[in-house]
């Protein structure tokens, strides 16, 4: 059931000619593909190799563990990575074809502060190689938490920090900072909770604007998603119902959606979305059935002003969590989760309706998967699987080109213990895989990079 308060109407996008209409899930419409420029098929490509990104803790920090690493590409295929590490946020760049740079030094923790009171940092990069960072600290004189930005120029490098929550952060119990979004034009979002769901907007041209709340406090992780023209949602779930709050540049936040789910079942999280080049969206969350293992993969649509019906993809009876979605510029859309009996397990979203869910192949007791998707239909997922005769996790992915999935690669140039890996792409299908390994008793960074031939 999906209900909208009657004194917030949906907007209506209009039906320009740009514009590509996303179904109800169940039904079927027309193709959609001549509403936006056709991308070529990426050519073959090769994972380069597994290298370690952090560097290394510097001097007097023996046993400082690198975490949390985020990646993010733009269009023209160089990678922006950050991570928490010997008590400090540091990014490291790379261009295509180029190797990593050393970690630039964008946080520290407070003078006087406790060595706990420095949360993992969040990462946003737009298709022109802006990238932005949040992170969460701790002052010992300043009551409750602070939430810190840096931005990335790609010509002029990093600006300086700026705190953005204004005293909005007192009560953030989470280890980590804000969910991020950058259109293409450089605008951003933040979203946090701290006793509700905090939103911060970033304008190119005049900065970090003040904070606004938006929401009662949550139960999950709010989550804040855009498209290219600065259009987008937050999301967030309170009580096992889910909520999705609408956001327009000329309007600010409107309307709220609320998703009531049928009787027996919870969502769970705050859900991922995705959108194409013309703002549709595409919505998944996983549902849990009360107290037993059984999980799925919800979906909605979002185009014209509108939601779809809420229906699920994933086959009733299955334990389906962590669903990721990706979207490509026509619309065409991938979810990946896992399926925790069997393993990574996908649905294509095309002419407004998912087709049957296929695994993508046998991984039993795999763990998250991250997923990607290009421009031009081009996928990269990855995740982490225990070894049953060694019983060490390893870090594999698989590429989703020309209709099929290819064999699955390890990424990994050692045997350690890694934690679940993230990726990114670019519209010619050249990713980044990105995780943590635990060596010589400490965590370090790791990241390979997957060219193609496109020029």
């Amino acid at each position: 059931m999906i209900t909208t308060p009657s004194e917030q109407s949906a907007p209506s996008l209009g039906r320009t000619a740009g514009l590509i209409l996303l179904c109800v899930v169940v039904s079927t419409c027309g193709d959609s593909s001549s509403t936006a420029p056709t991308q070529p098929t990426p050519p073959p490509g090769r994972w380069l190799g597994a290298q370690k990104i952090d560097a290394g803790p510097p001097p007097g920090t023996s046993g400082a563990n690198a975490t949390a690493p985020r990646v993010g590409m733009d269009a023209a295929g160089g990678a922006v990575a950050d991570f928490l590490s010997a008590e400090a946020i540091w990014a490291t760049r790379a261009a295509r074809g180029q190797a990593w740079g050393s970690p630039s030094l964008l946080g520290e923790l407070p003078p006087g502060a406790a060595s706990n009171a420095l949360w993992e940092p969040s990462l946003a990069v737009n298709r022109g190689g802006v990238a932005l960072v949040t992170w969460a600290t701790q002052e010992p004189s300043v009551a409750g938490r602070q939430v810190f930005s840096r931005r990335l120029d790609p010509l002029t490098g990093w600006t300086a920090a700026e705190r953005i929550d204004a005293g909005e952060a007192r009560e953030l119990v989470l280890p980590y900072a804000a969910s991020l979004a950058l259109d293409d034009s450089a605008n951003g979002l933040a979203v946090w909770d701290s006793g509700g769901v905090v939103a911060v907007r970033l304008s190119a041209a005049s900065g970090w604007q003040a904070p606004e709340r938006i929401a009662e406090r949550p139960s999950s992780v709010p989550r804040v998603f855009l498209d290219g023209a600065g259009r987008g949602f937050a999301t967030w779930s309170i009580s096992g119902e889910a909520f999705a709050r609408r956001f327009e540049p000329d309007r600010g936040w409107t309307e709220t959606t609320r998703f009531a789910p049928d009787a027996g079942w919870s969502f769970a999280g705050s859900g991922e979305m995705a959108f194409d080049t013309s703002g549709q969206a595409l919505l998944v969350w996983q549902r849990n059935q009360g107290s037993t293992q059984t999980s799925s993969t919800w979906s909605a649509s979002y185009a014209g002003g509108r939601w779809s019906t809420l229906g699920a993809i994933s086959a009733s009876g299955g334990r389906a969590v962590n669903p990721r979605i990706g979207i490509d510029a026509n619309g065409r859309g991938i979810t990946v989760w896992s399926e925790q009996l069997a393993g990574p397990t996908y649905a294509r979203y095309e002419r407004g309706a998912w087709g049957t869910p296929q695994l993508i192949l046998s991984a039993p007791g795999g763990g998250p998967t991250a997923l990607a998707v290009s421009a031009g239909g081009d996928a990269m997922v990855a995740w982490q699987e225990t070894d049953t005769a060694t019983g060490r996790g390893r870090v594999w992915a698989a590429r989703y080109t020309g209709g099929a999935w290819g064999a699955r690669e390890s990424l990994q140039a050692s045997s350690n213990e890694p934690n679940a890996p993230a990726v990114s792409i670019d519209p010619c299908g050249n990713a980044v895989a990105i995780w943590s390994e635990f060596e010589s008793g400490r965590t370090r960074v790791w990241a390979n990079r997957y060219e193609t031939a496109c020029p």
